[in-house]
């Protein structure tokens, strides 16, 4: 390893110079200083457009727009409002900005609480259209979780527009491929204590700066190729870690270190590491320019921007704790690298704040397509050269140009070209951000169908569909919603399938133990035609919260009335109920059609004789009206008995059992008994009989007549058909359109006219707001100029400030223009001097001749 003793030679040079442009400001002062790391000024040299991340997003302009030329008298100093450009928002702040090398993707890194650290991607002519207002990234992707990491450094493959390389806060390093979406390519871990990145001129190699000092070439896929050793000339003791890392040409980088401990005291050095060739027998080469920028803040954190001149070999350096810009070169006459030391008046500074506070530079960019001639003098006018962009903490631009003087140099602005429209990129998942995340295993989400046996939903107010063989609801208790989504398996204790049901009449909802107290009963009116085994019509209202064990239910072709404890009136949501149903085999008969009657009466008696200190007060009432035709068979009133079982181990919020059996109806092959209970299943089944009475029939007519409820049941139904006809009767002549087309087309046109008047009055807004703030600023100048003018009135009448003024040194250029002045006044003294001698002599040569006359 080699390293210079002495220090790199420094050279005063008039040749090289910067000459400033206006000011501009882009965006208002922060009210405290930015002290992360960052980079907010990005630059496309190919079509003319500068990026600028400020506090309220992104911001687009032409760069013919923000670069004016300092007219001859004007104030230099003098900072302008910057144009209205392309405004872009965003949710996070900005802290990391770069272009691909196609200029047409630009990458955006931001942190936030929620999202951590993540990059996102927009396409440069999604951002230039005018016709989108809404800018969107086409892709993003997640870098980290942890929402105090950022990116440090993010640097595009300059021969590959696709590929990027990215370094985070944690260590960690990875290189990403982008085209319409994003992909990892490689990556490395945190262990390895990544610092900073940058690609070879060619972009066949990656140079990566660590934790430790030493900077590795990687190939994109991140396997390592050779190591750059830390120099020797810092102690162990004083660790130094690597800062930046600019890849000039095939053996010479330029590395700036910096105190590894992260401590902001201490400046950092730019060193220009120079590798030994194939043929060369010698190890690597270090030139330590040690503070090349003067530090002169110690709470921001150190970066430097790195920008590298190859046709002229000039780079120049600024760092973000300094007010400056400093050069490095190599002459063409010279074979090493040496410091430039400009002028004080061609020199590129930071300005200062209103308050007289220093700026720091958040992005140094060069601009190339600058057609902007440079105004020396009136007899001295260049051709355009390149432009220097600073983006200062205070949110102003400050451009200079870059004047070369050097002879044999060569011109190196071009014109911008026009940005293609076609191939824009767009997100391709709807509502917000697509981020992409490195790949894990996805939970996978499996689906199976309904089992045969699961109810269809109901339909409200409708006709349902016809079915000749329907099959049987089953009511799973584990189910939220019974009819709605499919129930479990039947267990061992469920029956074989019962006949198809009719048509029911029937209020839906869930079918859960408990029901919530803002569900509100559901119904459903449905009608079919008669199934294949010819069963009358029958309307049902049932309860629409049931809960049972494992349990199928059916609808026999003739229900008979049963209610439970605890009726409510017609429309008023039910309560929690608790239904145990089982279904019994039953023999096969000769299919002719019957039905099944019982006493009303009965069952209402049996279940008022149940014990009130079992019956649960969240009941609900479990409603059929089942009109049938004349019986095939009679059946004796003493057969339809109801059983009330109580038992003890029971619990009180356990609703009371009964039990009601019937004869079965003569159905066709197939066909099952149904016995509905609220039982344990070793209940008892009472045998059906195939004959009954006529005089019982005619009595349970009779009463089944004159039954109150069942009247008052009727009645609700026919007052309830009333009002659907009635509102079919309304809603079938309703006409809902509103407004002809031809007023349509007027509020158009008015509406048109509207937007193109607000805009009008928008843009005059804007224009005026722009002049009364000039106008503002003119008259501030003003008083201070006055102030200032009478301060220097009363200081010159101030003998003692007279003095002192007398006795104060000059700066360096008033101290030149003072020996100048001194030079010449002694060449006049001199020069009088010898016109007195030359006179006196021939005065003294005139009266001697004089005399001799």
């Amino acid at each position: 390893m080699e390293e210079d003793t002495d220090l790199p030679p420094e050279r005063e040079t008039k040749d090289f110079q910067f000459r400033q442009l206006k000011k501009i400001r882009l965006f208002d002062s922060p009210v405290d200083l930015p002290k992360e790391r960052s980079n907010l000024l990005v630059i496309s040299n190919k079509y003319g457009f500068l990026f600028v991340g400020g506090p309220m997003g992104l911001k687009v302009f032409h760069t013919k727009d923000v670069l004016v030329a300092v007219r001859p008298g004007e104030d230099a100093n003098k900072i302008v409002m910057g144009p209205q450009g392309i405004h872009v928002p965003m949710s996070c702040p900005i802290h990391h900005l770069a272009l691909s090398s196609d200029n047409l993707t630009l990458s955006v890194c931001m942190t936030s609480a929620e999202q951590g650290t993540f990059v996102s991607f927009y396409d440069v002519r999604t951002l230039l259209n005018e016709s989108k207002q809404q800018k969107t990234p086409f892709a993003s992707y997640k870098l980290l979780r942890d929402p105090s990491s950022s990116v440090t450094d993010l640097q595009w493959n300059p021969a590959l527009p696709t590929m990027v390389a990215v370094c985070l806060s944690d260590g960690s390093i990875s290189v990403l491929q982008v085209t319409d979406t994003v992909s990892m390519f490689a990556n490395l871990p945190a262990a390895l204590g990544v610092t900073s990145v940058c690609w070879s001129p060619k972009g066949k190699q990656l140079a990566v700066g660590k934790q430790n000092g030493t900077v590795v070439q990687y190939l994109p896929s991140l396997q390592e190729k050779k190591v750059i050793p830390c120099p020797s000339c810092y102690d162990p003791d004083n660790p130094v870690k690597v800062l930046d890392v600019l890849w000039l040409s095939t053996y010479v980088f330029t590395v700036v270190y910096a105190a590894a401990d992260g401590s902001l005291e201490a400046s950092p050095q730019l060193v220009v590491v120079i590798l030994p060739k194939k043929e060369d027998k010698r190890a690597e080469r270090f030139l330590n320019f040690t503070e090349m920028c003067f530090s002169i803040c110690s709470e921001r954190q150190h970066h430097f921007f790195l920008n590298y001149i190859e046709d002229w070999e000039v780079l120049l350096a600024a760092s973000a704790a300094s007010v400056d810009v400093g050069v490095i070169a190599r002459p063409p006459d010279q074979a090493g690298w040496e410091q430039w030391l400009l002028e004080d008046s061609s020199r590129a500074e930071m300005p200062m704040t209103e308050s007289n506070d220093d700026t720091l530079p958040m992005g140094v960019v060069l601009d190339y397509t600058c057609q902007l001639e440079v105004f020396i003098s009136e007899s001295q006018i260049l051709p355009p050269v390149p432009v220097l962009l600073l983006l200062s903490t205070d949110g102003v631009l400050c451009p200079f140009h870059v004047v070369n003087l050097t002879q044999g140099v060569k011109p190196l602005t071009t014109l911008p070209a026009q940005l293609p429209l076609e191939g824009e990129r767009e997100m391709k998942v709807a509502g917000g951000h697509a981020y992409s995340t490195p790949a894990a295993p996805l939970a996978s989400v499996s689906t199976s169908a309904a089992p045969r046996s699961a109810a269809p939903p109901p339909y409200p107010f409708g006709l349902s569909a016809q079915s000749s063989a329907a099959p049987t609801p089953v009511l799973n208790p584990s189910a939220p919603l019974a009819g709605l989504l499919p129930a479990a398996a039947p267990t061992k204790s469920t029956s074989q399938p019962i006949a198809p049901t009719t048509s029911i009449f029937q209020p839906a909802g869930p079918a859960a133990a408990s029901l919530q107290p803002s569900a509100l009963p559901a119904f459903s009116f449905s009608s079919t035609n008669n199934a294949a085994t010819a069963s009358p019509s029958s309307f049902q209202f049932g309860a629409a919260t049931i809960s049972s064990s494992t349990a199928k239910v059916a609808t026999p072709p003739a229900m008979p009335f049963q209610p439970a404890m605890g009726i409510r009136p017609f429309g008023t949501a039910p309560l929690a109920t608790s239904v145990t149903t089982q279904a019994a085999t039953a023999p096969v008969f000769t299919p002719t059609p019957s039905t099944v009657k019982m006493n009303l009466k009965d069952k209402f008696n049996a279940s008022e004789t149940a014990p009130p200190a079992t019956i649960p007060i969240a009941s609900a009432a479990a409603f059929s009206f089942t009109p049938t035709s004349k019986p095939s068979a009679a059946v004796p009133a003493k057969s339809q008995t109801a059983v009330i079982h109580s038992q003890a181990a029971v619990p009180p919020s356990r609703p009371f059992a009964v039990e009601a059996t019937q004869a079965p109806p003569s159905v066709s092959a197939g066909s099952a008994q149904k016995t509905v209970r609220v039982a344990p299943p070793a209940a008892k089944i009472t045998a059906p009989q195939p004959q009954r009475s006529v005089a019982l029939e005619n009595q349970a007519k009779v009463a089944k007549d004159s039954d109150p409820i069942l009247n008052a049941i009727r009645e609700e139904i026919a007052h309830f058909q009333k009002e659907l006809d009635d509102l079919k009767a309304r809603t079938g002549k309703a006409c809902f359109q509103v407004g002809s087309e031809e007023l349509k087309r007027q509020l158009r046109a008015e509406s048109d006219g509207l937007d193109s008047f607000f805009l009008e009055i928008k843009e005059t807004t804007e224009s005026l707001r722009g002049e009364i703030s000039t106008m503002k600023i003119k008259n501030l100048e003003g008083f201070a100029s006055i102030e200032d003018a009478k301060q220097r009135n009363k200081l010159k009448q101030d003998p003692k400030y007279l003095q002192l003024l007398y006795k104060k040194p000059l700066d360096p250029k008033s101290e030149t223009q003072m020996q100048e002045i001194r030079r010449l006044n002694q060449y006049v003294r001199n020069a009088v001097q010898d016109v007195n001698d030359v006179l006196d002599l021939e005065w003294d040569r005139y009266l001697e001749e004089k005399k001799k006359k």
